[in-house]
């Protein structure tokens, strides 16, 4: 067996190389509206796993963990990883459990997150059983391999990791280092010719105005980042993707979702997306950012622009983010450049957006008076190419395609559009006009344009220092409140049993089970065995405000009578009433029947006639 998860537990059945292939571990991955930053997170939600998994059963597993840390949830068992990513994209599981490997190459496609939570690092070695009579041999040839594979860092053994973890096609293995396929066609399969053959025209539909990433000039010609990388998929592909929508991008999403458009070709991946378009690999990477006028105040995050009116480009990825992610509903604009000039004229208060096209439109616009306040999160976007749900054939095409462009190849197409000027075109009769006016303002501009940069450093500085102090202070925090659930839980266990074991013993004694007793040995053991009882509801007391404050406190209704509890809760406060001299009435049906939690209560009413005792001095 190959690619088997080493544990001391399958060592007694199997027998294992002793060099790893590859260290595994199990990683938890969360749909877009669920947030998990620790274990402790996990309390209350359905947690998909693959049954039978090494990460959900057995040492180090999930449910070990859980059982281990006293949460409570519930796991939702399934065939694969496949289930388990679908189940999650689809909210009717809060997180899932799946291995690295398997989470780093499908979270994309499910639409799911990776959280900073890893546990049960696993060697994945070759095994075989134990009853094989050429298994020890085999496998010492076998770790004599891996050894000598590992020295030899152009070994197909290190091609081979990087190539299926960084999810490209197998044919890369076999290339020669840094060679990639030449402008001639990509070697395909025969099903793959065949539904090219049958597909002689892939229709394209754009976003008119996503400069530089793709774009109509003023001539009617599709230009762009994009533009480029469909001419270089056309010729090695073989294949004829022709834009036939340049009106508007609202156009275009709304035939794509008909399918009378194929593909989209320059997209992020949004939840509702998926509902009708599957995603090649991301070959373009941006950042997604706050972006205000230069007169609001200082703003580091999300949270600083909640109640705040939003611009945002509607049908775009970033409409879907916030859709997606947050409470927020933005104001929708058709167009990115709209959707700035908002934000300028004091009709929005920020704009979310991709960096690259909104810097170039503020350029274009000449905005001064807009800046970019703040990233939405600190990883980058990225930008696919979406394709008809019913074509599942063409994007594994497409990811051969892009897995043949060279790094050579992409930095000449970002520095060609990067920086381009893009010029809408101007009528000559205007050109002096504008001339004049622009000439009247450079200085006004210079000056400007010196002042924002400035403003923009010191708040860059400030926030960066903020964000110091504040990661930080949220480590001493985690650290103190991970201290507190251990004391707490130590103190639960420690403390609890020997008590009840003197309360126990000291009530047998007072009943006189072991023997009479007089009068001062009975005073001075009711005194021992009454404050015995105090300390335990003391300590009580204290863990119910630590599982109050984690959200944790279990409630268990049942049907009791009042006049039970109120009798209970009586007995307890005597030796008070008894000591102040003072008397307590009680008037309640004996068959008043209640649903509810009966410990609960009786601590409340305990609690409230103790308050009353102490602060009634007769009476």
């Amino acid at each position: 067996m190959v690619d088997v998860a080493f544990s001391e537990e399958r060592a007694e059945l199997y027998n294992f190389t002793k060099e790893t292939m590859l260290v595994n571990w199990a990683v938890i991955y969360t749909g877009a509206t669920v947030t998990v930053q620790s274990l402790m997170d996990l309390s209350g939600k359905k947690i998909a796993v693959m049954k039978g998994s090494i990460h959900t059963e057995g040492m180090g597993g999930i449910k070990q963990l859980i059982e281990k840390f006293d949460i409570d949830c519930q796991f939702i068992e399934v065939d694969s990883y496949n289930k388990v990513f679908d189940l999650v994209s689809k909210s009717d599981a809060d997180v899932g459990v799946v291995n690295r490997v398997f989470g780093s190459l499908f979270s994309e496609s499910f639409n799911v997150h990776e959280t900073s939570i890893i546990f049960n690092p696993r060697h994945l070695r070759f095994a075989c059983s134990k009853e094989s009579a050429i298994g020890p041999a085999l496998l010492e040839k076998l770790d004599q391999h891996l050894i000598n594979l590992r020295k030899d860092p152009d070994s197909i053994y290190h091609k081979a990791i990087s190539v299926y973890l960084s999810g490209l096609p197998r044919e890369l293995i076999f290339l020669e280092e840094k060679e990639y396929p030449s402008e001639k066609k990509i070697s395909l399969t025969p099903a793959e010719d065949l539904w090219i053959s049958n597909h002689p025209n892939i229709r394209l539909g754009i976003d008119p105005e996503f400069a530089p990433f793709e774009y109509v000039s003023p001539k009617g010609n599709y230009e762009g980042i994009t533009s480029d990388y469909i001419q270089l998929l056309n010729e090695r592909l073989g294949i004829n993707m022709e834009v036939i929508q340049k009106d508007s991008w609202i156009e275009a999403v709304t035939k794509a979702k008909t399918k009378e458009i194929d593909v989209l070709p320059c997209v992020g991946i949004t939840q509702e997306r998926t509902n009708f378009m599957i995603f090649s690999k991301p070959y373009i990477n941006f950042y997604r950012v706050i972006i205000s006028r230069t007169d609001q105040p200082f703003l580091s995050n999300m949270r600083d622009i909640e109640g705040m009116k939003v611009a945002v480009q509607a049908n775009s990825s970033h409409e879907g983010y916030l859709k997606d992610n947050t409470g927020i509903k933005p104001i929708l604009y058709p167009k990115l450049q709209d959707s700035l000039l908002a934000v300028s004229n004091g009709q929005a208060d920020v704009f979310i957006g991709n960096l690259t096209s909104s810097t170039f439109w503020i350029r274009k616009l000449n905005l001064t008076n807009l800046k970019v306040a703040a990233s939405v999160s600190e990883e980058t976007q990225k930008l696919h190419f979406a394709v008809r749900d019913d074509w599942p054939e063409l994007v594994g095409i497409l990811n051969k395609g892009l897995a043949s462009i060279s790094p050579d190849e992409i930095n000449q197409i970002q520095t060609k559009w990067v920086n381009i000027e893009y010029t809408p075109g101007i009528n000559s009769r205007d050109f002096w006009r504008y001339v004049y006016q622009i000439s009247g303002v450079m200085i006004i501009l210079f000056i400007v344009v010196i002042l924002w940069n400035y403003k923009l450093k010191k708040e860059i500085q400030k926030r960066i220092e903020i964000e110091n102090q504040l990661s930080v202070a949220n480590k001493n925090l985690k650290t103190l409140d991970r201290m507190k659930s251990m004391f707490i839980a130590s103190m639960s266990h420690e403390l609890r049993t020997p008590l009840n074991s003197i309360i126990g013993f000291t009530g047998i004694i007072i009943q006189e089970m072991t023997g009479p007793l007089n009068d001062k040995q009975k005073d001075h053991l009711s005194r021992v065995y009454n404050s015995a009882k105090h300390l335990l509801s003391l300590i009580s007391d204290v863990i119910d405000i630590s599982k109050i404050e984690a959200g944790r406190v279990d409630i268990f209704s049942q049907e009791f009578f009042l006049s039970e509890v109120v009798d209970e809760a009586l007995i307890n406060i005597q030796p008070q009433l008894k000591e102040k001299k003072m008397i307590l009435e009680t008037s309640i049906p004996e068959k008043l029947l209640m649903k509810s939690d009966r410990k609960r209560l009786l601590q409340c009413i305990i609690n409230y006639m103790s308050n009353a005792v102490k602060y009634t001095e007769s009476g």
